[in-house]
């Protein structure tokens, strides 16, 4: 059947992985159907409890510098082995697209993109040492 699904809505791929993508990395909890809610409606703090949405407060602060740390990995290091766990976030996003890009099938990853941010968190800490210490930074020599 599902042969045949795909076989007749050819023209639909790209939309279905891009869906797919998006469900994957979405940056909120909630889904939009009954079983994806993590809360329940009507209560007097609905308001704050939206706003407090543990998905949303965690890509705010780590999915930004995990993109930073991929960066300066794959800029500044001459060493493949530093690189293999964006190999595997690739992989993993990659069977997303094929199989179910739920949120959950995230989660194996996650320690992984924590990694990355960990990097990029590294890097401004030296950083603003550095500066507080009135120094400089040298880029080291190629």
């Amino acid at each position: 059947m599902a042969k045949a699904f795909l076989a007749a809505h050819r023209s639909e791929w790209p939309q279905m992985a891009a869906a797919k993508l998006a469900r994957f990395w979405r940056l909120r909890s909630e889904g939009g159907s009954l079983t994806q809610q993590w809360r329940r409606y009507g209560t007097p703090l609905d308001p704050l409890v939206g706003l407090l949405d543990p998905l949303t407060l965690w890509s705010i602060v780590v999915l930004p510098l995990a993109i930073a740390g991929v960066v300066l990995t794959l800029r500044g290091s001459k060493r493949l082995f530093q690189s293999l766990p964006l190999v595997t976030i690739v992989f993993v996003t990659a069977s997303a697209v094929v199989y179910w890009g739920s949120l959950r099938m995230r989660v194996p990853i996650e320690p992984l993109v924590v990694l990355y941010a960990a990097v990029a968190a590294d890097a401004a800490w030296k950083r603003w040492r550095v500066r507080r210490s009135g120094l400089s930074l040298v880029p080291p020599a190629r």
